[in-house]
Order: C-alpha cells, then structure tokens, then sequence
C-alpha cells in the first residue's frame, strides 16, 4: 500500500465518523453498539458523559491530525475538519462550555483522587497539536492556547496509574514544556524514571502486571516520539535508552506477524486491533529509526488490510466492538463507542511526506523472507517471556507466552491465559461449562485447595451448574533449551502456591503446529482434565468436513476438522483417553459457529497414574490434505524411565532426559524438565 491508500483509508474512517455529527457545532457523539458493559451506563455521574465526548474527539484526531498536517482543507460530511476539531477542543477545555471535561482539583472533591480516563484523552491530543502544529494549534489565539494549557496543566500533574499512563503524563507535560508553560519538572522527571524502570528486555515493556500490546502501542509508540520531540535535548540519557529499546523490540517484532502481516488476538483492549503495528510508524520520527522502511510499510499495511477489509469490521460507519465484528467477551468497561480509534496510533506515518523512505522504499517481506513451505522459524523473548513462531507452509505466525498472573476475578482470563495465540486461529469465548480454547481445562476433583498461607481457594461452578472449573490463572516461564519451551501452569492461583492442580508444559515447533510433551501435577480423584486446541471457525456456506484416522507407527488416533481453507488437527501421541468436539454458537470472535476439539482423561486415584500427555497441536491455512509426515512428523520417539539407572537419558548438561523425540528433518529434540523449578519468574 502507497500512502495515498493510507490517505483514502482514513477518509473513509472520518466519512464514517462524521455520517453521525450533524453539523459544525455538534458534539462528536458515535452510536453505541453495545451498551451493557461500556461506558457510559446509567447512574455515571456527568463527567462519565464528557468523557465520552472527549475520547470521541482525541481519538478519531488520531487518523484527522496526520491527514491534517498536509491538507488543512479537509473535509467529511460538508464539515471542514481543522475547524470542527479545533472548535471542539476548545470546548473540552472552557468552564462556560457544556462539553466542559471537568476541573481535576473539583473532582477529586467529589469522587476521591483517582486516575480519571481525561488524562488519556489529553494526552492524544498534546500528541496531534504537535504533529499537526500548524493546522490547528498555531492557528490559536494566545488566550486559547492558555485555556487548553490550563486543561493540559491540571490533568498532566494529576494523579494517575501505575503502568502505561505515565506516559500520558509524561506527553503532556512535556507539550506545556516545549510550548513555553511552566511545569514541575521533578513530577516529569518521576514519571520518565518510572517508564524506564517498566523496561523488561528485547524491547518489551511491563505494563503494571502484564505483558501485552501495550507495551508496543503505548510505551513504545509514546516513548519514540516524546524522545524525538524535545527528549533527546532535555533529557538525553533517558531519549538514548528508549531509542535503544524501540531498535531492540523492531529487531524481531515483524515475527509476531503473520506472512500477510496479520497480528494475533491477544490481551485486553484487543478492539484497538492494528495499532499492535504503531511501533513501525513511530520509530521514523526518531534520529534512527532502527528498522528497514520497506519492512514497516509492509507490516503496518498488512495490519491495516486485516481489518479494514473484513465485513464486519464496520457497523453504521462505526468499528465494532470487538477484533473482526462485535465481540463483548474482549470487552472492557473502561472502553466507549470511539475507543477503537485508538489504533490511530499507527496512523502517524502518514504525517510523513510522500518522499519519506517508509513511503518510497520497496517493501520488504523481512524475516519471512525466504522462509520455506517446510520450515519453521522460532524466536525467543526472555525479557517479556514469549516465543514467536513463524510456519513458512501457512505463512501463519503462533506465539506462546510464559509471564501470566491474574487474581481477583478472572476478568480477563481469556485475553491473556492460553497455551499459544495464532494468527489464523483467535481464542473464543469460554462454553457454558467453562471450557477455554487452546487450553488445559480442568474440572471436577476437589472443590477447595489451601495455600503455603492457610488461604482456602474455592474453585468456580460453570454456567452450567455442572463440576467445577479451574481457572488457568498462573503461567510461569522457565525458557527455551535445546529448541522446547518450559512452563508451568497453575490452576487458581490466589497470591500464595500451595496444593493448586498444575501442569509442567513442554512444547516445540514442528512445520504445521505444536508438539506438546506435558507433565500433570493434577492428583485429585475425580479430576477431569481435558485439552483443548484452538477453536476452528465454520465459515457461513462452506463445508465442514471432519476425520479420524490413525497415524504413525503407532496407530495413533488423529482428529482432523476443516472449513474452507483453515484446518486443525489433534493428535493423540500418547496418554489421553479420547476425544471431545464442541459445536458451539457466538462464542467465537469471526464466525456464528465455531468446532472446539480437545482430548480428555480422568484422574482415578489421588498420586497414581501415568502423568505424561503428549500431544500433537496442528493447523492448515488451505484446503489441501493432510500428508501422512505432516500428521507425524518423528523418524523416532523414546521415552526414558525416570527410574531406570540408563545413563543414555542423561544429557550433556547432567539432566535426565523424560522423551527424546527425532524429528523428520533430522533435527532431535530432548525433554527434560530437571532443573526447572529454579528458572521459573513471571
């Protein structure tokens, strides 16, 4: 895609936008397609209603502001858009205004001190009245331009969260700064200290408790440009580490993203979709961006296409709440009718000229270059705990993650806790029995457990009212070794480990999926467990078409489902019982109907039984046949008995080795899990 494309994608944005604003003095008020968890509801206080204006204004500025820097003239609906949104920021900013957003000193009198969603908002747009500085911000009367910095200088030093708003702090003050206003340069300089110190490694960030696109579509698109913006001048040292970090995280980014530059579902605020590619716009406004242009253009363009291009992406004009249509199970409460907008993030290249490398340089497929039908290339991240997965036959990317902790609640659970996220294969919403896709699931056996504390933790009763359900709250990561990926899983995690049901992962790469080579630590009688793979969508019209079959030397029991072009498979290596299949409705993020296959097995008798499950996890993006290799793809495979005095099932480092598994490329892959219980962090 050229920019005149990016141009004309974002027209159609605005078009749509301002199909709603009924002249130049309306408010920027979007239809609600959802109503039962974003905001505002009823009984919110007023601020709650402002907000809500607000946000629709500083985010669609977010595709306005970059088009805006090179055509003031811009129009949509007969609207003459430099004027609407400078209008409507004024009216954010002046007490007399009903669209008034609020002092922060009053509020804090009636609702206590609190973070309140204004400072985000200011924050995007002390962001577009710098990138868009002579469209709208110069254009100000010196007594305009002091009521917006009066709004700016009372939510900039406000309070505000423990994660990545302190980069919305950090932006604002920052603009007072450069524009002349005075500001406490010793709250600034906390707020800097503090983003650094989220600082994990190879570029990601920690965002408070998680690691997720935040990391890339805040810290590491705000940071790049308050860096390029005056940072490198006032505060050089903190400007060179962000821009060491922003080069770190684009030397293997691209390899989150799929062949075609589709990113996968994961973590909360999923509906801000392609902003996950922000980082590859706004590295170009640093000294050295650290990244080929024609790679950016390529990964931002293909991210943008995923969606844009879907038929559901849109409703009234409006982006749904959800990944590809409407989806309220990746729904926060913090999110209103224009908070997808927020993937105006990786709108801001657009405000580079047409000259610009990232706009001329012939794009680039980057790491995917050259990759083979049969081969796979894998990526470690110690720092965030991720391992990236590039299949060159389905051009699909996985990633797995290791660092996962959520308490109180579980609200989040799906966004964050699977064994992997795929490019092709997004999660689905939990059955009415608790089952989660590409997950162990664990029912039944006890209803309690007691932590190292004393704390009894009771566990969840489904929907259904049937056997309860773990919830899969704890990943620990462990690292990479000889080509496997360790893990732990834990079961409701409350704060403190005691007898909580676990499962020791071990997991490699094979050209069409996932080997998994697992030790349960599930001991109560009665206890269900059952492994399930991604959901398959069933695409409306197409056929479904669904297979068992034995492969290999053992006879082992293979589950095959396709529709249209996209396929799993589940293989039964060893351990499992039989298989589940669950046709489920509106579960799933892109289809009415979706299949989720697993395999299941039973816990008979507390601290007895065979604790190994190794199971096969594959996946086709077309509708050829399955190859007999491609169904099991070992020359060889050996379990060692962790009993037997053979020191061939010792490895070079003195670790007893559990499986060796020889692969048909001729590559071999050892599990052993001794020595891991001292390497696991989260």
């Amino acid at each position: 895609m050229a920019r005149r494309h990016w141009v004309e994608a974002g027209q159609w944005l605005l078009d749509g936008v301002f199909s709603h604003v009924e002249n130049q003095d309306a408010p920027l008020l979007l239809p609600r397609s959802e109503t039962k968890i974003t905001y505002p509801q009823p009984g919110d206080p007023d601020w709650r209603r402002r907000s809500e204006i607000m946000e629709g204004v500083a985010r669609t500025l977010l595709i306005a502001g970059p088009l805006l820097r090179h055509d003031p003239s811009l129009r949509s609906n007969g609207i003459a858009l430099r004027d609407y949104y400078a209008n409507a920021i004024l009216k954010l900013a002046d007490p007399k205004s009903p669209d008034y957003v609020g002092d922060q000193a009053g509020m804090v009198k009636v609702w206590g001190d609190r973070p309140i969603q204004v400072t985000c908002e200011c924050a995007s747009l002390a962001l577009e009245l710098t990138l868009a500085r002579d469209s709208l911000w110069a254009n100000y009367t010196r007594a305009e331009k002091d009521m917006v910095a009066r709004l700016f200088h009372t939510w900039g030093h406000c309070r505000t969260h423990a994660h990545n708003w302190r980069l919305f702090n950090m932006h604002i003050l920052s603009f007072l700064q450069r524009e002349g206003y005075e500001i406490d340069g010793e709250i600034l300089r906390e707020h800097l200290r503090v983003v650094r110190a989220f600082d994990a490694g190879d570029g990601w960030y920690r965002d408070g408790t998680y690691f997720d696109y935040y990391s890339v579509w805040a810290f590491q698109f705000y940071a790049p440009l308050w860096a390029a913006w005056g940072g490198c001048e006032t505060h050089p040292a903190i400007a060179d580490a962000i821009e060491r970090g922003t080069h770190a995280l684009l030397k293997t980014y691209d390899r989150l993203f799929d062949r075609d530059g589709w990113q996968p579902m994961w973590g909360r605020s999923g509906i801000y979709r392609f902003a996950a590619s922000a980082p590859f716009a706004s590295a170009f406004f640093l000294k050295n961006a650290g990244v080929n242009p024609g790679l950016a253009r390529r990964v931002l363009s293909g991210n943008l296409f995923q969606f844009i291009s879907h038929p559901d992406f849109a409703n009234n004009g409006v982006p749904t709440l959800g990944f590809y249509g409407q989806f309220p199970p990746m729904v926060q409460p913090y999110s209103c009718a224009a908070s997808p907008f927020w993937f105006g993030n990786a709108y801001q290249g657009v405000a580079l000229p047409e000259t610009h490398p990232l706009w001329t340089a012939r794009e680039e497929a980057g790491s995917w270059e050259g990759l083979a039908a049969g081969a796979v290339r894998e990526t470690e991240l110690p720092g965030p705990g991720l391992v990236l997965t590039q299949y060159g036959g389905s051009g699909a990317a996985e990633m797995r993650t290791g660092k996962v902790m959520i308490v109180g609640g579980h609200k989040v659970l799906h966004n964050y806790s699977h064994l992997a996220f795929h490019t092709r294969f997004p999660w689905q919403s939990d059955t009415a029995d608790g089952l989660m896709s590409m997950h162990y699931n664990v029912r039944g056996g006890a209803a309690s457990h007691v932590t190292s504390t004393g704390q009894v933790v009771t566990a969840a009763a489904p929907a259904d009212g049937g056997a309860v359900v773990r919830a899969p709250n704890l990943l620990l990561y462990s690292g990479v070794r000889g080509g496997v990926c360790y893990r732990r899983l834990l079961f409701d995690f409350a704060g403190a480990l005691g007898d909580n049901p676990a499962v020791d992962l071990a997991d490699f790469a094979v050209p069409c999926g996932l080997v998994r080579c697992d030790r349960l630590r599930i001991h109560d009688p009665g206890s269900e467990i059952i492994l399930c793979h991604h959901a398959l969508p069933v695409a409306e019209g197409a056929d479904l078409r669904i297979e068992e079959r034995e492969v290999g030397p053992l006879r082992s029991k293979a589950l095959l489902l396709a529709s249209g072009e996209r396929q799993l498979a589940l293989v039964n290596v060893h351990g499992w019982d039989s298989f589940i299949m669950r046709r489920e409705a509106g579960l799933h993020p892109e289809a009415r109907e979706s299949i989720l296959p697993g395999l299941t097995s039973r816990r008979e008798a507390r601290y007895k039984g065979d604790p190994w499950r190794i199971t096969l996890m594959l996946h086709r993006c077309d509708a050829k046949p399955w190859r007999d290799d491609e169904l099991w793809p070992f020359r060889s495979m050996l379990r060692h008995d962790e009993f037997a005095g053979d020191a061939s099932a010792i490895d070079e480092d003195g670790r007893r080795i559990a499986v060796d598994f020889a692969l048909n490329d001729g590559s071999v892959r050892r599990v052993s899990f001794d020595g891991m219980e001292g390497t696991l962090r989260v």
